[in-house]
């Protein structure tokens, strides 16, 4: 009797022992668990802030350049000189004067110094499209010509490297000036007369 007695109190302390070793693995499935959420909403409270950090900036940062365009715009509506006719517009951090008054290669370079712009340098593929949806019917005199005693062609500001490489760069100079229209760039003569495109970098 006796032996059966310590025979069953031996199963129930290992039934015991069982239960409690059943608890604690649950309890660390849950531990787990809450860790894992717990990290999750703290990876995604950090991705919430970085956005709205984010979003915050590009507003900043458009807001900034609405300003800006605005200021360049009044700068030029207070001028009463040639420059106010035509139209503006703007692409990323530039803006464009498309002169109506037509002029030689040097004159158009001259009208945009003498209102503070430059005359076009076309940075990359995207800018030249845009501005050729701009060009419509026109031909417009950009800041690219041939420089005899160097042989190369250079950008108003002789800055190569940020430019975009037109084809007829690659090909000797039948024209010292290039004009761009809706469908393309084209070297001619300085002394030929085409509307302009001034430029001002936001």
């Amino acid at each position: 009797m006796l032996l059966i007695l310590v025979f069953q109190c031996v199963q129930e302390k290992h039934h015991q022992q069982e239960i409690l070793k059943n608890f604690s693995k649950v309890y660390d499935i849950m531990k787990n668990d809450y860790y894992l959420k717990e990290q999750v909403w703290i990876n995604k409270s950090l991705e919430y802030d970085s956005l709205k950090n984010k979003t915050l900036h590009l507003e900043s940062n458009h807001e900034n350049k609405c300003h800006k365009k605005i200021e360049i715009y009044s700068e030029f509506l207070q001028n009463k000189g040639l420059i106010c006719e035509g139209h503006w517009s703007c692409y990323g951090v530039k803006c464009y004067h498309f002169t109506k008054k037509q002029e030689k290669w040097e004159g158009c370079k001259k009208t945009c110094q003498d209102n503070g712009l430059s005359l076009l340098k076309i940075n990359d593929e995207d800018e030249q499209a845009f501005l050729k949806q701009q060009a419509c019917k026109n031909n417009y005199w950009i800041g690219l010509s041939y420089d005899e005693c160097e042989r190369k062609w250079k950008w108003v500001d002789s800055d190569t490297s940020s430019a975009i490489h037109l084809p007829i760069m690659m090909s000797p100079a039948r024209g010292h000036c290039v004009f761009l229209s809706a469908t393309r760039e084209v070297a001619i003569e300085c002394n030929n007369s085409y509307n302009c495109i001034c430029e001002k970098r936001l």
